[in-house]
């Protein structure tokens, strides 16, 4: 059997890890999962992840290794277990690297813009039914889940192409839209969105507005739906979600509650 290369750029995305900055030579640097880094700074990483060797190192806590490993350790199980997981869960195509100078301050897209966008690929995606099990189990109904639009991130890149070319010929915007960002393939630079397996859940404003989405990683961690750090991508800046009613304030610890949002505002 032919050995498979991994990007571990790419394992870095489907894991979760959070980007910090561009950092010298090939290096990317991350937030470590496995120290956990600095707890005053969450904007500071040590996890250093060269793309061109595919290997990583933190200069925090001292764990290294390539880019099965990586998958390995941080999902506690036998390298053969995280190559064969690799094989099904990290297709073949062209890398993609945050480049976005830190300098540099990326566009953002308008709410109006975000709603707009999110709400198209949100009735294009489908969702699994072991996510829809998921939820359920959470106390939500089926009218909810219909509603609030929670859908499984496709992990296959040729859909997800698709789709972003769909949703640029009927007139949606994609720059500066959080969790989009473009690529250099074959035949020029293409837009894609970020894909760690899990569901989305839409974070929504006052008004009903999505104004950005949150992840719950097949793991049962949560991130944000962000593209911060690639090309043309933007940070979702974790906003707070509003689910609208009147009467008492009830803090949750997420989007993901049984209440149902309001219909957008015009």
């Amino acid at each position: 059997m032919e050995y498979k290369e991994f990007d571990i750029i790419e394992v870095s995305q489907k894991l979760g890890l959070k980007f910090v900055k561009p950092g010298p030579g090939n290096e990317i640097i991350y937030r470590c999962p496995f120290c956990g880094d600095s707890q005053k700074n969450p904007n500071k990483g040590h996890l250093y992840i060269n793309k061109r060797a595919n290997q990583f190192k933190c200069q925090r806590c001292g764990q290294t290794g390539n880019t099965v490993s990586l998958w390995a350790q941080y999902k506690r199980i036998d390298n053969k277990q995280a190559y064969e997981e690799l094989r099904n869960n990290v297709s073949a195509g062209p890398r993609h690297v945050p480049t976005q100078s830190p300098k540099t301050k990326p566009k953002e897209a308008d709410i109006r813009d975000r709603n707009r966008t999110y709400t198209a690929l949100l009735k294009i995606l489908k969702l699994r039914p072991d996510h829809k099990e998921d939820i359920l189990r959470r106390g939500l109904k089926e009218i909810q889940i219909h509603q609030n639009l929670y859908k499984t991130i496709p992990q296959n890149a040729q859909f997800r192409w698709k789709v972003t070319r769909f949703l640029k010929e009927k007139g949606f915007q994609l720059e500066g839209v959080p969790g989009f960002f473009t690529r250099k393939g074959k035949y020029g630079v293409f837009w894609d969105f970020v894909s760690p397996p899990g569901y989305l859940i839409p974070a929504r404003d006052n008004k009903g507005w999505i104004q950005a989405m949150q992840v719950k990683l097949d793991d049962g961690k949560y991130i944000w739906f962000s593209s911060h750090g690639m090309p043309n991508g933007t940070s979702s800046h974790a906003p707070a979600h509003f689910t609208g009613g009147e009467g008492k304030i009830w803090i949750t610890e997420g989007p993901l509650v049984c209440v149902v949002p309001r219909q957008p505002e015009s």
